[in-house]
């Protein structure tokens, strides 16, 4: 299950970035709230984003676009970095699609595949102090606050963790409460 080529729930697919991808990165990293609450640069431009695809490719990072299945539109991306064997994730949404759950549910499909492909116990993650969309999200499928971290340009970043067991159970609770259409998220082999 590991050399997944797509990631599926009810309403998004996560994939490999393409090149022809590079409008809707701009488009959707171009935003001043989200490079504020992602840390990325602003103004966004084509060429950060080409630079961005090439290094994907060529270093073969799993980072992912999240694509809205309903009109095959990028609405914002999400990847996994392995230093040294400890595993942690990332993920932003375009501001025009924010606060309609899609963060929690491509964060659902990203976790399912981080604990399938890694024999890991445990996930970390991070968000930016103030940024309570990503808070609430994480602590949604279980992750929890490790500590914060004072970094440059006086921002403090708050670091998480997520247990493969609190994951699973926080699913199953999502579920219990009628919110499938979020938290039940498969994977498959398609495009």
């Amino acid at each position: 299950m590991s050399d997944l080529k797509a990631m599926i729930s009810k309403r998004l697919q996560l994939r490999k970035w393409r090149m022809e991808d590079v409008p809707y990165l701009v488009k959707g990293l171009n935003h001043p709230d989200t490079a504020l609450r992602y840390g990325t640069s602003y103004p966004y431009t084509e060429e950060m984003a080409r630079k961005y695809i090439e290094d994907l490719k060529r270093y073969e990072k799993e980072k992912f676009a999240i694509v809205l299945m309903e009109n095959n539109e990028i609405i914002g991306g999400c990847g996994l970095h392995n230093k040294n064997g400890q595993i942690s994730g990332d993920l932003w949404i375009a501001h025009e699609y924010q606060n309609q759950g899609f963060g929690t549910e491509a964060s659902i499909i990203l976790v399912k595949y981080c604990f399938s492909k890694y024999d890991i116990a445990q996930m970390d993650n991070s968000f930016f102090e103030g940024n309570h969309a990503s808070q609430k999200m994480q602590e949604k499928i279980g992750g929890r606050i490790l500590e914060k971290i004072f970094e440059e340009a006086e921002k403090t970043r708050v670091k998480t963790v997520i247990t493969r067991e609190r994951f699973y159970k926080a699913i199953g609770e999502g579920i219990a409460k009628g919110e499938s259409h979020v938290f039940d998220s498969q994977q498959c082999d398609g495009p």
